[in-house]
């Protein structure tokens, strides 16, 4: 397959993934590291980039879509160059994550979720 038939997909991501799919005993079993290398080169990953990702793995998209969604540091959506994650186990949340989250959001001046306006 080349890059020619993923147009979405840089060849420098192309590449990347194809340097992971010589090392894995299929194709699907890079799935997580192709996403990891869209995302560092785009901040997150797309429908288009998540597309042409499951098209050269041999995956549907709704599968790897169930593995991105999965994952919580595959941002599917953009975000800020700074993402704030904070643990809400019952351990946290018996300590007061909440009152900590309230005051980050407060510093901010964004909800949780959201990005400031300077997309820091």
């Amino acid at each position: 397959m080349t890059s020619e038939i993923i147009p979405v997909l840089s060849e420098t991501e192309f590449d990347q993934i194809n340097e992971e799919i010589a090392h894995a005993p299929y194709r699907s079993a890079v799935a997580i590291d192709a996403l990891k290398i869209v995302q560092s080169h785009r901040g997150w990953v797309s429908d288009q980039s998540l597309q042409a990702i499951a098209k050269h793995l041999d995956m549907s998209a709704e599968e790897l879509d169930g593995i991105a969604t999965f994952y919580n540091l595959i941002f599917r959506r953009p975000v800020g160059d700074k993402v704030i994650m904070l643990c809400n186990s019952v351990t946290c949340w018996i300590k007061g994550y909440k009152q900590l989250q309230n005051e980050i959001c407060e510093q901010l001046n964004i909800g949780v979720g959201e990005t400031t306006a300077d997309n820091q």
